[in-house]
């Protein structure tokens, strides 16, 4: 975008039978702009039509007006203006003002204090702060409302669009998802600047408003505020709501209904921080699994009263001798870099195995299939194929005679290439200083990163691992392709000595092991899910051909690589996982294993790399 005006995309983020579309549109075409509408679908919040103006939005900048924000004549000039800069390669987000323009009079109670609750920065700027030009902001010190922002769409994409939240009608405080936005952005080291020329308004009906809703709103922002932000001690906050409430008698008095709905606020504001797990939780939870630029959602948390029925239910299954639990560990090495967090050592790995065999009674993972496990059984698997796993794990496996299926990847094993995530970020790890901003194309949509140092790399892994994951193979083949060759990587491919995969030799000594069962974890590691359904069954009979063929028999079980129901397993993965012959899988969930479970859906639990203590004291909390 550096010297030559950028193309800029107006989106209207609207609600069902918005009042003020007319005039948001009408300013918009005043200002030279040609918006395009999306609405959010009843139920899923603003963040479902911000994410779809983002992956409609066919130009370098995304701006998002919302449907009660009124622009002024300057501001789509202002706004190309500044992306127009030369530093503009590093921008990821610009804003401007957002005051406030009454309709039908101000209220009288509605002082300038209450007006953030509404939505509004304050007063329109002055002439001088206009031909000042833009000012660098730090987004960890101030962000700016969607209502009046625009954003470099590929950096947007970059780290994933906007957050899912569910929200609430009307709420729009300091941490809504187009807040969140860009503070990712931030963390990826994008920078973001504020124009004065740029300046909006807000529409308000002031013969509508109540005093009650904006006391209500800040009753929410509080409990936001006390779930999301550095926790507030609770006697602070009953403090300062007492010393609130203490002044309510004095407006009354004094018929001042402006203090006491300020004082009414402060009050709310802080009863909300007290209450928060009860009155933040359901806005700030997903209305959906998956978006355009997140494949994999994670599913909403329950609330602070559903959570008292799992615990009652662990308690049950305690009573009646406990139940069967399945272990996944993925790597048994020592390694300083682990961005995925794959890696048990193999100290904590001895000393887990320890605990688990003086806590429950371990057993092959086909015992707790076939519903012949004791009591507080424990099975351990093994995911992937790394060396390691015959190097480190097995030997710690055979001291403790503790029996563990190890699920392989058979395409890694074959053919000894890289994992494609060590891959990755080796690459970005190696990348020299001056590579410039990372940026990838997969499937016709373009997504960048500064990726300067190793903290913005270390960024840029997580948001090209979260992509990549849910496409197929050759897609992920072609963006490390692309990755080496801005890196200057001769082979995007070759594992490190430290990372690679197991060879077959090397496989079939393992299987040779007393305590070792091999099964298989698909032959490419793809997310079989997002595969169509033959594909999905050629991938699973392909690997369960090549454990038979290295191995002289055809494996029973089977891991879904990744793993994640309802994200990398659906019902069409596990038909597929059937009719490639396998008896049993496993999928990467909380919690122990029902007695009448599905057999092709067996639940296991991911284990953490600690030492004993901290792993007994896992352990008793999660089973």
């Amino acid at each position: 975008m550096r010297g030559r005006p950028p193309r800029i995309d107006v989106w209207v983020c609207a609600r069902p039978r918005a009042p003020h579309l007319d005039a948001v549109l009408a300013a918009l075409a005043a200002a030279g702009a040609k918006p395009r509408l999306a609405i959010a679908p009843a139920g899923q919040g603003p963040a479902a039509a911000r994410n779809e103006a983002l992956a409609r939005c066919d130009r370098e900048v995304l701006a998002l007006v919302d449907d009660d924000v009124v622009v002024s004549p300057g501001w789509l000039d202002a706004v190309r203006a500044t992306w127009s800069q030369s530093e503009a390669d590093e921008l990821g987000c610009v804003g401007g003002p957002l005051g406030a323009a009454f309709v039908g009079g101000r209220p009288a109670w509605l002082g300038d204090a209450l007006l953030p609750a509404l939505g509004v920065d304050g007063d329109p700027p002055r002439p001088e702060d206009v031909a000042a030009g833009p000012v660098p902001v730090d987004a960890a010190e101030r962000t700016f409302h969607a209502g009046n922002i625009s954003f470099c769409a590929a950096a947007l994409r970059g780290v994933g669009g906007f957050w899912p939240a569910r929200g609430h009608p009307g709420l729009r405080d300091w941490f809504n998802e187009e807040h969140r936005a860009q503070h990712e952005l931030a963390r990826a080291g994008w920078h973001a600047a504020w124009v004065h020329g740029a300046h909006a308004a807000r529409r308000i009906d002031g013969a509508d408003a109540r005093a009650l809703d904006v006391v209500l709103r800040r009753a929410r922002y509080g409990a936001r505020l006390g779930a999301l932000s550095r926790p507030r001690r609770p006697a602070a906050a009953a403090r300062t709501a007492a010393r609130a409430a203490a002044g309510l008698p004095v407006a009354v008095a004094r018929r001042d209904a402006g203090k006491l709905v300020e004082r009414g606020a402060r009050v709310a504001q802080n009863v909300g921080v007290l209450a928060a797990p009860l009155l933040a939780h359901r806005s700030l939870q997903p209305a959906t699994r998956r978006t355009p630029f997140m494949y994999s959602v994670p599913p909403p948390a329950q609330g602070p009263l559903r959570t008292a029925l799992p615990r009652l239910a662990q308690r049950a299954r305690r009573l009646r001798g406990g139940a069967p639990i399945v272990l996944l560990y993925h790597r048994v090495a020592t390694s300083r870099e682990d961005p995925l967090a794959l890696t048990v050592s193999p100290r904590h790995f001895a000393e887990q195995l320890e605990v688990l065999s003086t806590r429950r009674t371990p057993v092959p993972l086909e015992e707790i299939v076939a519903g012949e496990a004791p009591p507080y059984a424990v099975a351990v698997t093994i995911d992937d194929g790394y060396a390691d796993v015959y190097d480190a794990a097995l030997p710690a496996l055979e001291a403790a005679g503790f029996p563990a299926t190890v699920f392989v990847s058979t395409g890694h094993v074959g053919s000894g290439r890289a994992f494609w995530w060590d891959a990755v970020a080796r690459m970005l790890r190696a990348a020299p200083a001056d590579a410039g901003p990372l940026e990838l194309v997969v499937d016709g949509e373009v997504r960048i990163w500064p990726a300067r140092d190793a903290t913005e790399r270390q960024v840029a892994f997580r948001c090209v691992a979260a992509w990549l994951h849910a496409h197929p193979p050759e897609a992920i083949d072609a963006a490390q392709q692309a990755i080496a060759t801005w890196a200057g990587a001769r082979d995007p491919f070759a594992p490190a000595p430290e990372d690679r995969p197991m060879t077959v030799d090397e496989l079939r000594r393992l299987a040779m092991s007393r305590v070792v069962t091999i099964g298989a974890h698909g032959r490419d590691h793809a997310c079989l899910a997002a595969l169509p359904p033959e594909r999905q069954v050629a991938d699973l009979v392909a690997a369960r051909d090549d454990v038979s063929c290295w191995l002289g028999h055809a494996p029973a079980g089977l891991a879904y690589p990744y793993g994640v129901p309802g994200v990398d397993v659906d019902a069409a993965t596990r038909d597929a996982a059937r009719a490639a012959g396998y008896a049993y899988a496993v999928v990467n969930t909380a919690g122990a294993v029902p007695r009448r479970t599905d057999r092709m859906a067996l639940p296991r639990v991911a284990a953490r790399d600690v030492d004993a203590d901290a792993f007994h004291a896992w352990l008793t909390a999660t089973a």
